[in-house]
């Protein structure tokens, strides 16, 4: 506690102090940065210019209320990045987006298809089958759901963006569904209506990469009807993992990606837009990402945490296709939108070298040789449907949104182990599992806005949600010496939660506002598909019950200059019940399920701050990202073992809380003529503290990478170089079965870019 108070206290001060030497400057500077700020900047397209925000401009205009409004003031801690800005960070999956953030991490286990957004240190229990703990959103549209996708942010979902909101603590009404932890709103550029315009780069990086991506606007009818087509290919040849077996690099990546939309605009109150994607994504499967370095026997495994004894070497596969349909249309009693969509996955994980993965590999047991293959295929399929009405934006005291929303998903899963082995704890897991899940999840929510006075406003927010989950679950064993245990079961289960939110917020003058808020969230329970095949009664296991948090926030939103320097703190205490726990139930299994736990509660502080600082020759972007929490598992809380006794984690430390998680970044901008421009940029970001597991045996590593990036603007050319993790440091990011997942190591790489 004492080391945690210590930290707190110093990223607060280093951040004050960073914020107001920032404001000082700013009576030195505000007026020549303001001139800069002020003017028209140069687009980078004519479709670029169809700005939702820019930073080069001032604030960051967002959603996350379902209304315009500029980033600083809304009452709650959110997180805004331009489409700009997250190129210029290097961000391009979800790992380099939540480096960004404040207080938010990446539960990893090797591909990224399962990776896990952790906020505020909710989201620690996870398996690949159960909901996510972040609400993952589209342009608005709730994108979770399945086994090879959704649980985060895929390439596609970062490509051509206009900007990211990521959105911390319980969302309440309006992003409320799974999001205990906090929720990420991803939104693409829109066409531009008047001009033909576009993009198109080149890059190639250390890992033997070639990104090939490009973008145009096509107006078909001028102001009324265009479309905008953005694409992109990913191939990396090259990697870091290899198999000694074959010579091969096992951690090769492809990635292919669409994006067609069609936007038609009759009047300035009506808008239309229909958005195709289409996604693959060829990834390394589960195992070949983890070091195993011994094996059951206590024998060397893997000789390094980059070399890998495979006797298989696997690839998922992931085909998806998602549709999108927005409607905005002007009423007269407030803005009516009407949103549906559509997204269909199919993937498969073929042929996994399980043997590897339990410690087995080249083992042979009373002359016969140990070898396990697992795969695993889905298909996935879901409909969403939303439809809001919000009151008119004419500075009225008081205002109003009224909605209703539901999601139908379906998800049908094959997971299959063959091979030969002597131990009957090996032999069973020779089986065949079949699941088929449904889920049909309805939602009404309101908002209720009112200023009290002309500086304090009170906002509450209800959302009712009710979920209906449908679960058939058949085991069946593949080959006659196997000695899985067979079931079938049919389950479902209904729950029914209300999420209220209150927010009250004191406009301390223009450019300063505190806050206090009190919100919950919930995320609904579900059904376990890695059950143990050796444990009689395993379909006891398989249902788990929802979680349910709440908790409260105080913060402080300040800006001076226009928004040239911002200052951010916010205070935060959640209580959650039914915490969702990953455990194992088997020492044979090699997947892991959830079970409810108990009680938690976990507290802590985030600062943000940023300036734009005017030198004379050049403009200099400074930032700062930082958070600290703690937390602890209060009394009566128990954990089933992979020996099938409980154990009790009362005040062990909530897993997934860090003493402190920190990204400095700097930009400079030089104009070395009328058509030229160099930038230099750096991003620091640390972590250090905290646990993997609920257990608390398992400790997360300490890691700092430092990134470097410099570029040069040409007219309408840019050439860009960047090194990534210069200091090469990598750091264990989790334990799974005695593999572990190793961060990446330094990485360059030089693009270049043409706007027309």
């Amino acid at each position: 506690m004492a080391k945690y108070v210590r930290n707190s206290v110093s990223l607060i001060a280093c951040t004050l102090v960073l914020g107001y030497a920032s404001a000082a400057s700013a009576h030195d500077s505000v007026d020549a940065a303001a001139e800069q700020d002020g003017a028209p900047q140069a687009s980078s397209s004519a479709s670029d210019a169809q700005q939702d925000s820019d930073p080069e401009d001032g604030e960051i205009v967002v959603t996350a209320r379902r209304v315009n409004e500029g980033v600083q003031s809304v009452p709650a801690s959110i997180t805004a990045f331009s489409g700009d800005d997250l190129a210029n960070r290097l961000v391009d999956d979800t790992q380099s987006l939540l480096e960004q953030v404040a207080g938010a991490t990446l539960v990893t286990s090797g591909p990224s298809y399962i990776a896990d957004i952790s906020m505020r240190g909710q989201g620690g229990g996870r398996v690949s089958s159960s909901e996510s703990a972040t609400g993952i959103y589209r342009d608005g549209h709730y994108a979770a759901g399945g086994g090879f996708g959704g649980r985060s942010l895929s390439r596609l979902d970062l490509f051509d963006l206009a900007r990211v909101e990521v959105l911390r603590g319980p969302q309440g009404a309006l992003y409320g569904r799974n999001a205990v932890g906090g929720s990420v709103n991803a939104i693409a550029r829109k066409p531009n209506l008047y001009n033909f315009g576009g993009w198109m780069r080149v890059g190639y990086d250390s890992f033997d990469t070639l990104d090939l991506e490009g973008a145009v606007d096509l107006p078909i009818i001028d102001g009324v009807l265009g479309a905008r087509v953005a694409a992109y290919s990913h191939d990396q040849d090259g990697g870091y993992i290899r198999n000694l077996a074959t010579g091969n690099i096992v951690n090769q990546n492809r990635s292919t990606g669409v994006r067609a939309a069609l936007q038609w605009q009759p009047a300035d109150d009506i808008e239309v837009r229909l958005t195709f994607e289409n996604y693959f994504n060829q990834t390394p499967g589960f195992g070949s990402n983890g070091y195993r370095a011994l094996l059951f026997n206590g024998t060397v495994g893997d000789p390094s945490i980059f070399e890998r004894i495979l006797s298989t070497e696997a690839y998922a596969n992931i085909k998806q296709q998602n549709v999108y349909l927005d409607t905005s249309i002007g009423t007269g009693i407030g803005d009516l939108h009407v949103n549906l969509d559509y997204r269909h996955r199919n993937a498969a994980r073929l042929n996994e070298d399980l043997s590897h993965f339990l410690g087995f590999e080249g083992v042979v047991i009373g002359g016969v040789p140990v070898a396990l293959r697992n795969s695993d295929s889905e298909e996935f399929e879901s409909g969403g449907w939303q439809i809001y009405l919000t009151s008119p934006q004419n500075g009225g005291k008081l205002t109003w949104i009224v909605g209703a929303d539901g999601l139908i998903n379906s998800a049908d899963e094959l997971v299959s182990t063959v091979g030969t082995a002597t131990p009957a704890g090996l032999r069973s897991q020779l089986r065949f599992d079949d699941s088929h899940e449904n889920l049909h999840s309805y939602s009404a929510y309101g908002v209720l806005g009112y200023d009290i006075t002309p500086r304090l406003n009170l906002s509450l927010e209800l959302r009712v949600q009710s979920d209906r989950k449908s679960f058939s679950f058949d085991r069946s064993r593949s080959t006659a010496n196997s000695t899985a245990i067979p079931f079938f079961v049919e389950l479902s289960r209904t729950w029914t939660r209300a999420l209220p939110t209150a927010t009250l917020r004191y406009r301390l003058n223009d450019e300063q506002n505190i806050y206090a808020r009190f919100a919950t969230g919930y995320r609904p329970g579900g059904f376990n598909l890695g059950v143990p095949s050796d444990v009689p009664n395993a379909d006891q296991l398989i249902p788990y019950a929802p979680e349910y948090v709440y908790g409260g926030e105080l913060g402080w939103k300040a800006a001076w200059g226009g928004g040239a320097y911002v200052l951010n703190i916010a205070a935060y205490y959640t209580h959650t019940q039914d915490v969702q726990v990953v455990t194992a139930a088997s020492a044979t299994n090699p997947q892991f399920i959830l079970q409810n736990a108990g009680d938690n509660h976990i507290y802590g502080i985030e600062v943000e701050s940023r300036a734009r600082i005017n030198l004379g020759f050049g403009r200099l972007h400074l930032s700062a990202a930082i958070a600290a929490n703690n937390g602890s598992f209060e009394k009566g809380t128990m954990v089933l073992s992979n020996t099938g006794t409980l154990t009790d984690i009362s005040g062990f430390r909530v897993n997934r809380t860090r003493d402190i998680d920190m990204n400095l970044g700097a930009d400079l901008r030089i104009p070395i003529s009328n058509s030229a421009t160099f930038n230099i940029g750096a991003n620091l970001q640390h972590s250090a503290g905290g646990y993997e597991n609920a257990t608390n045996s398992n400790k997360l590593a300490d890691y700092t990478i430092i990134d470097l990036t410099a570029g040069i603007d040409i007219g309408n050319w840019t050439i860009a170089a960047f090194y990534r993790n210069i200091g090469n440091d990598i750091y264990l990011q989790q334990t799974i079965s005695n593999n572990g997942f190793y961060s990446s190591p330094r990485k360059y790489g030089a693009s270049i870019r043409v706007r027309f």
